[in-house]
């Protein structure tokens, strides 16, 4: 008989809320002919020779793509390669925004929506509301590296920004979007096969808010960053290898500048400067302090996809080459396929 386990309210998850309660364990893949594409994809990462890739469009899905016959850096995500394939929780499983795999095997899933790291049939762990979702920002990058025994160390990353004052109930809107919040890291530990794992208290190991760089300019009119996603990297410090991240971070604005402005960005698209600016890579520690300088990804992507939004971020190579996605609607899709893009580490990172 097949174990089901249901999804049980964890701490102060978000999910405890919604009653939800889930049945079941993996559906069957869907026909490669029902499906057109990824909705708005966010997160990727490399299992053996297979991407798995997520979108926060569509809830309780997620998708293998084959590499065999595929070729790097730009690879084609051929809607009639792909599997779907489907979590437990459904459409409770809303919003997801990143995807890893743990040293025991499972496939982890972040929905921002929830606050919780879900596998194919229930919660993993759930985080405190202080990672809720706030003003359209929230939970957008999961890491992970194996510790000894199957275990895991579990990086979360909370994207900051700008609160999008849509999001918000008006009278609270003009008092909390003027100005953009750092990212914050939660790292805790997670043992081989846990599920339904609290993580607050001495469950957390380290929370951190990452020191991005500032842009010139006022705020809120300055391009200000956030980060979309992460991955483990060592490196060495002062003859020592010591453990830190690479983090992918996009920019924008919260109000638009005039015109001739010192706060516009500098790079425009059809004569208009560009709302979403910066694109960089930036090596933090594990207390969130950048380490050398930022790679500017401009000249890097595509000409096709120069300035799509790029959501998710993955190990291609481990400590050679990062694999991203970008975040669009199919039916605004710049290329046809869609793609994935390799791209090789910095000299030196």
């Amino acid at each position: 008989m097949t174990r089901v386990r249901p999804l049980v309210p964890v701490g102060l998850l978000a999910v405890s809320a919604l009653g939800c309660v889930s049945g079941g364990v993996e559906s069957s893949p869907t026909p490669a002919a029902s499906i057109e594409g990824i909705e708005e994809a966010s997160g990727v990462t490399r299992i053996g020779e297979d991407l798995y890739i997520v979108g926060d469009h569509e809830p309780g899905t997620y998708y293998r793509l084959p590499l065999a016959g595929t070729q790097p850096p730009r690879i084609r995500i051929d809607p009639a390669r792909l599997t779907r394939l489907e979590l437990a929780a459904g459409p409770y499983a809303a919003d997801l925004e990143s995807i890893n795999v743990l040293p025991d095997g499972r496939i982890v899933i972040l929905s921002e929506r929830l606050f919780c790291l879900l596998d194919k049939e229930g919660i993993v762990a759930g985080y405190d509301h202080s990672m809720a979702e706030f003003g359209g920002r929230g939970l957008e990058g999961l890491a992970v590296r194996p510790l000894e025994g199957r275990r895991a160390r579990v990086a979360v990353l909370w994207e900051g920004g700008y609160p999008d004052p849509d999001r918000l109930p008006a009278p609270v809107a003009p008092m909390v979007c003027q100005n953009a919040l750092r990212p914050v890291v939660v790292i805790h530990d997670l043992d081989a096969d846990a599920n339904e794992v609290s993580v607050k208290g001495k469950r957390v190991v380290s929370q951190f808010e990452l020191r991005v760089p500032l842009p010139p300019g006022d705020e809120p009119f300055a391009q200000r960053f956030r980060a979309p996603d992460l991955v483990w990297h060592q490196w060495e410090i002062g003859a020592k290898q010591e453990w830190g991240f690479i983090v992918l971070l996009s920019s924008g604005y919260g109000q638009k500048p005039a015109r001739g402005w010192p706060d516009e960005c500098p790079e425009s698209d059809g004569g208009k400067p560009l709302k979403y600016c910066y694109k960089w890579l930036q090596r933090f520690t594990d207390e969130g302090e950048p380490y050398g300088e930022p790679f500017d990804l401009a000249d890097a992507w595509p000409k096709e996809t120069r300035h799509a939004n790029w959501e998710g971020m993955g190990w291609f190579e481990p400590r050679e080459s990062l694999v991203f996605v970008y975040d669009e609607k199919l039916k605004k899709k710049a290329i046809d396929p869609q793609e994935a893009f390799v791209l090789p580490l910095p000299d030196g990172w």
